[in-house]
């Protein structure tokens, strides 16, 4: 929900708002749909720009989608 609320989370501030300008921003492409952030994977989810991260371990993986214009996350 920080990411969401653009670095704040229940009324604390962990990380400047102007910072996710940074994050999301598209710095490397990747392929012809999807490019790379900081940490993040940046690209169209069912016509929203989504901030997407993944990761796994043996035998767990996991992804979130999150849609900044809707304030929401897809799992």
């Amino acid at each position: 929900m920080a990411n969401l609320n653009r670095g704040e989370y229940g009324g604390s501030r962990i990380l400047q708002s102007g910072s996710y300008d940074v994050l999301w921003k598209a710095h490397t492409r990747v392929n012809e749909t999807a490019s790379a952030g900081l940490s993040w994977l940046i690209r169209e989810h069912k016509g929203h720009r989504a901030a997407v991260h993944a990761g796994g371990d043996l035998g767990f993986g996991s992804m979130l989608i999150l849609l900044p214009e809707l304030s929401m996350k897809a799992i």
